[in-house]
């Protein structure tokens, strides 16, 4: 890390000798700056991870992808145990429950086919980002609605 934020450090061994920047032009054979974000563009990226050493006080250490209160996942990583579950895609359009997943291993390879009450054609791409909600955010849901007699 040094090399990088102490800037005499990173330029004392061209400093020491002369004719490294005497022929010096720009950028080339210069040592390389570190990216600098502020703080608000650390919290808008998508993901990151704080530094180990210095352990910067940010809002999230180990930031989670997605909405809080509901889980992010691949279309390819759904089990038998998302059935009935309200999905929707990444962007918030709703898809409907899962109802039916297939992996049909042919000559060219696997066929995926993931189908849901809401949607009129089964997704097909296992990369197809999806989310429902986390079952802790339901229960604190259904706790905060009152009880009908």
């Amino acid at each position: 890390m040094r090399q990088f934020v102490d800037r005499d450090a990173a330029w004392a061994p061209y400093l020491s000798h002369l004719e490294r920047v005497r022929d010096w032009h720009g950028s080339d054979n210069a040592p390389s700056m570190p990216r600098m974000l502020t703080r608000a563009e650390v919290e808008g990226l998508k993901t990151y991870k704080t530094c180990p050493l210095c352990a910067p006080t940010l809002d999230h250490t180990n930031k989670r992808r997605g909405v809080r209160g509901w889980t992010n996942l691949k279309a390819g990583s759904l089990k038998t145990n998302h059935f009935g579950k309200k999905f929707s895609f990444a962007d918030g359009a709703e898809i409907g429950a899962l109802t039916r997943i297939s992996n049909v291993e042919t000559a060219e390879g696997t066929e995926f086919r993931a189908e849901f009450d809401g949607l009129e054609r089964p997704i097909a791409d296992p990369s197809t980002e999806l989310m429902y909600p986390t079952p802790s955010a339901v229960a604190e849901e259904s706790k905060s609605r009152p009880w009908r007699v």
